[in-house]
């Protein structure tokens, strides 16, 4: 039994991210290209994501194991965000697309906290969580190839098949959520709908710095998600490769992963988390000082290594602070701050800098923001009080 509701975790995240991975990588390319949006509107779309991922995890806090399980929930999410991205598809004025996304986003934004919850839910032991979330990697690197290297090659380098091929993807997944056993809420359907545990354990010191580094992190990742497909066709990469290309980072993230578990038994989990930023630090170092194919490829690969070292430790060491009733309400206010305040302020500056600063197709000062910002959450992450491995 144990074993079957592992690999419903694992297909169930492999979908996940396989309709993320689908628009998120070319969705900046897309709307600044094909719908011809300025690099401020852009910013405006994706921050207006933000707005959703700020209140609709708040609304799930209320929600999620109480009236309804994680598991239901997430299911329900995908499949309205399916109907949602279809409308964007046949969308083209400025002022539609940022209210679909708006809505999109408003039913999506909470599936990420929730595919943690889920699978924590369902793991008996924390430390395994990168042997599930793995298959989140190769969902993100099989859309890469299957839209780059088929779809595109067959539709003339359409960009907009990604969204088509995202709404199918969770449209899917939110069908097959259905089959996951739904979380035992009897237990906690009668607490009070304030997170008031959630609100507790967020407020600890040692939480406060893993939120305030988390958001730093999440800030400057925007500047990659914005920047990196415009990036790539400046410096020459064809279109239709990408996203092949951009799931480079994701190939190597599958061996970081599958190490994971490894390294949270050998190492403090300060020295994994620093490991990480000092990845960071290398990747935007290199996209800021250098501007050949290979040093953006290099840049790229230094992508899935970062992520897995910092953000899978950081869920880890968040949930080990939880207990059954305060999980889901946690997970989904921590990432209120960064998924939330993260996304909309680190798209609108991002935004702003492209528009405002990128000139000739020169990143320079666009990589630069998020190398300065990753050189401070080194320096916090000095203070973070970690006295055993996780």
């Amino acid at each position: 039994m144990k074993n079957i509701i592992t690999k419903k975790l694992s297909i169930m995240v492999f979908l996940h991210f396989f309709a993320f991975g689908s628009v998120i990588p070319i969705l900046s390319l897309y709307l600044l290209k094909n719908l011809g949006f300025a690099g401020s509107q852009v910013g405006m779309i994706l921050a207006a994501g933000s707005i959703s991922s700020i209140l609709s995890p708040l609304v799930s806090t209320f929600i999620a194991d109480k009236i309804i399980s994680s598991e239901r929930m997430f299911a329900i999410a995908h499949l309205f965000g399916s109907i949602i991205m279809i409308s964007l598809y046949f969308s083209a004025s400025f002022t539609t697309v940022f209210i679909l996304y708006l809505l999109y986003m408003a039913f999506i934004g909470p599936t990420m906290p929730l595919a943690d919850t889920i699978i924590f839910h369902h793991l008996s032991d924390r430390k395994k969580y990168g042997n599930i979330r793995v298959w989140g990697t190769f969902g993100w690197i099989s859309t890469a190839l299957f839209f780059g290297f088929f779809i595109m090659q067959r539709t003339g380098g359409d960009l907009s098949n990604a969204l088509i091929l995202s709404a199918i993807a969770s449209f899917f997944l939110g069908l097959f959520a259905f089959t996951i056993p739904k979380t035992n809420i009897s237990e906690t359907k009668h607490k009070s709908f304030l997170p008031v545990k959630a609100f507790r354990i967020l407020v600890q010191p040692k939480v406060l710095i893993l939120v305030l580094s988390t958001f730093l992190v999440f800030f400057a990742d925007r500047f990659y998600f914005f920047g990196s497909s415009p990036y790539l066709k400046s410096v020459g990469f064809p279109e239709k490769f990408i996203m092949p290309y951009l799931s480079i980072g994701q190939i190597l993230e599958i061996g970081a992963m599958i190490s994971l578990t490894h390294f949270m038994v050998k190492f403090r989990a300060k020295t994994i988390l620093i490991a990480g930023i000092l990845v960071n630090m290398l990747r935007y170092a290199l996209l800021t000082f250098f501007s050949s194919k290979l040093m953006t490829l290099l840049a790229v690969a230094c992508h899935g290594v970062a992520y897995t070292l910092f953000f899978s430790t950081v869920f880890i060491l968040l949930d080990f602070q939880t207990e059954k009733e305060s999980r889901a309400g946690v997970h989904q206010l921590f990432r209120i701050v960064y998924l939330g305040f993260g996304t909309l302020l680190g798209n609108l500056v991002a935004g702003h800098i492209k528009e405002h600063y990128v000139i000739d197709n020169e990143y320079k000062l666009f990589w630069m923001v998020p190398a300065v910002i990753m050189g401070i959450v080194f320096i916090v992450m000095l203070f973070f009080p970690d006295k055993k491995k996780a």
